[in-house]
């Protein structure tokens, strides 16, 4: 799964998405739920929290 830390995905849903009805408690446990599943079944969690959306893809594709 792609994973940011939570100040920067409530960041990025107000100013840059211009959603900021989704920074919710909800969405946090949606996350949080989102990324535990991912480890415990051995997947592997991307953090874009610090990296552009190019470089992600790139990993990705390398990943693939």
């Amino acid at each position: 799964c792609i994973h940011a830390d939570r100040v920067v995905r409530e960041h990025r849903l107000i100013h840059d998405r211009k959603q900021p009805e989704l920074v919710t408690e909800d969405m946090e446990n949606f996350a949080f739920s989102l990324r535990q599943k991912t480890v415990n079944v051995g997947g592997m969690v991307i953090d874009s929290s610090t990296n552009e959306p190019i470089d992600i893809a790139k990993l990705i594709i390398t990943k693939l």
